[in-house]
């Protein structure tokens, strides 16, 4: 079992016990985060992050609602199977298990990057079990995207798997290019702790490998069904809160999704990067904790 480092416990100070792993897939293991009592909120994140960046928004959450943050697999401290195909489908297949197994009948969502297609297909089949829902710079169009240079450079069959399995390039880079405020030492600990070796990278390439650039990508179509589903959220509550300095998913993506859902509560940050909840710090808590607490 991976344990933090002394210096960085402090920013997670969550418990992690038996209790906090539930099986998924063919008999893996996904770490969670349970923390708190009432309304459940499901956190979900992307890659290469993991429950870590929900970290100070469950602390502050967790007096009012039932905070519950997994690690995909491949991911923070989940299991790493070297050999797990880590789709699209698989991570919502597994996100359907953990539902199940936490026994949640009705849930909010909090969904940044990759956990915005991954919740938002697995809320597609049940959306009357969700209720509010915040996005936080991430996408869920199958087309109409470019993909950044850094992105393209570390999916390269070649040198990719060295860049990113290898050097930890993709990790360490976000740390970087994913902020306009520099992060901590220790913040920069955390968020790459789970990633410190070959094996332990792995579902970070997975996530880069899945990323349906072409129609012919298995992962095409499901993305494409969320594409067109998209409607089946506007009736829904819902916040988007936006760093405009991503590099990723730029204000261009945040225009689709307010053209889609004209009603979003809409909130930017002109000086931050891709991990808003950084950059944009005690702002942005503030803004997501108004939205779910409002009646």
């Amino acid at each position: 079992m991976l344990t933090l480092d002394p210096l960085v416990r402090p920013l997670y100070p969550f418990a992690n016990n038996a209790k906090n792993y539930v099986r998924v897939g063919e008999g893996y293991y996904m770490h969670l985060v349970d923390e708190g009592a009432g309304e459940a909120v499901l956190f979900l994140h992307g890659n290469p992050t993991w429950s870590f960046l929900y970290r100070n928004l469950i602390i502050k959450l967790r007096e009012r609602f039932r905070c519950i943050a997994p690690d995909h697999l491949g991911c923070g401290f989940s299991d790493k199977p070297q050999r797990h195909p880590y789709r699209l489908k698989n991570h919502v297949d597994h996100i359907h298990q953990l539902v199940q197994s936490l026994e949640l009948k009705r849930v909010h969502l909090v969904l940044h990057d990759w956990g915005g297609p991954i919740g938002l297909l697995w809320a597609m089949g049940r959306p009357e079990r969700v209720g509010k829902i915040v996005l936080l710079n991430t996408g869920a169009f199958a087309q109409g995207w470019t993909l950044p240079w850094q992105i393209a450079l570390c999916r390269q069959p070649l040198w990719g798997p060295l860049l990113v399995r290898g050097l930890g390039a993709f990790s360490k880079g976000l740390m970087r290019q994913g902020v306009v405020q520099p992060l901590e030492p220790k913040v920069v600990q955390g968020y790459c702790c789970p990633y410190g070796s070959w094996a332990q990278r792995v579902g970070i390439w997975g996530f880069l490998r899945d990323i349906p650039v072409t129609e012919r990508h298995p992962s095409f179509p499901f993305l494409a069904q969320l594409d067109k589903g998209l409607a089946l959220f506007k009736k829904h509550p819902m916040l988007l809160c936006w760093g405009m300095k991503d590099f990723c998913f730029t204000g261009a993506i945040l225009q689709r999704f307010c053209e889609r859902f004209p009603h979003a509560d809409v909130r930017t940050y002109a000086d931050a990067g891709h991990l808003v909840l950084e950059d944009a710090g005690a702002d942005a808590l503030g803004v997501i904790e108004g939205f779910l607490l409002e009646a």
